[in-house]
């Protein structure tokens, strides 16, 4: 039995936004224009992908009533669904649909509890968003040549050393 003796509760949120670069090849992330969207690029996938298994789409995944499961009247049908549902749940399922390159990321500190007759929250928004930016310091051509030049000055200083 959960007891919970009444309190005042305060929280603080922060806010942080990330700035990917779609060049970066570990962040794997794709700028959308206002009239693409990963909501949109998701939901043509997994419409696709239903129509194709089932020949329709469950009411949850698209906003065309045209595609409604209404003819899925077993059991069986509804699991053999459902187990196509999870997998689409991972973003390796989703590969061209890539995560958008900038994204929020929302902190919430509790700062104190006080106790009081009644329960009650109060919550503070941070008034500035910080905002993170990535940027490429040196592409991988501009590595290997450095690198490069770095060794060809090393070798030919080794050779000058050799006459002396």
């Amino acid at each position: 039995d959960y007891t919970h003796e009444p309190s005042f509760d305060t929280y603080r949120v922060e806010v942080h936004q990330y700035n990917e670069q779609e060049e970066d090849e570990q962040v794997k992330c794709k700028f959308y224009e206002e009239t693409e969207t990963f909501k949109q690029c998701v939901q043509d996938f997994v419409e696709e992908k239903y129509l194709k298994e089932f020949e329709c789409v469950p009411p949850w995944f698209t906003e065309n009533i045209v595609y409604d499961c209404n003819e899925l009247n077993s059991e069986q049908q509804w699991r053999n669904m459902s187990d196509l549902i999870f997998p689409t749940l991972d973003d390796k399922f989703l590969k061209d649909c890539l995560a958008p390159c900038t994204h929020l990321e929302i902190i919430a500190r509790e700062i104190r509890t006080i106790d009081s007759e009644k329960n009650g929250i109060k919550v503070i928004f941070d008034p500035t968003v910080r905002v993170f930016s990535s940027t490429q310091v040196m592409d991988l051509k501009s590595l290997i040549s450095n690198v490069g030049g770095c060794l060809g000055l090393t070798v030919g200083y080794s050779i000058l050393q050799l006459g002396e």
